[in-house]
């Protein structure tokens, strides 16, 4: 579903590796359910590594939704070619894609935007 639903085009990996050798490295991971509670974003890169295809963006989407549907929490970015190329980052680097909104704020002295918007 979630290769359907945010564009991830797994599909066409298929021949390297397929959404159920991903779905049986996901389900083989120890603590996963503890790790996507507590941000551990290196998950997404253990996830992406864990077939012989690079599948950060769908790893990232699994983690983003997984953490939101079970735990309501929006700790995951969900690495994606569109994202990507409005923040300037093509790198298959999670914990810089990850870091780099951030960045991006405070090289622009823009956290007084993210403070307003919490109120």
């Amino acid at each position: 579903m979630i290769d359907v639903t945010h564009s991830t085009q797994t599909f066409k990996q298929k021949q390297k590796a397929t959404i159920i050798q991903l779905a049986e490295a996901i389900k083989n991971i120890e603590n996963i359910d503890g790790r996507l509670e507590n941000e551990d974003i290196n998950l997404v890169t253990q996830i992406a590594s864990s077939t012989s295809v690079g599948f950060l963006s769908i790893a990232s989407k699994y983690c983003a939704c997984h953490n939101q549907y079970l735990y309501e929490k929006d700790d995951y970015l969900k690495y994606d070619s569109v994202v990507s190329g409005q923040i300037k980052y093509w790198a298959k680097d999670y914990r810089a894609y990850y870091n780099r909104p951030e960045r991006i704020i405070d090289n622009n002295n823009l956290r007084y935007v993210t403070e307003i918007r919490q109120k």
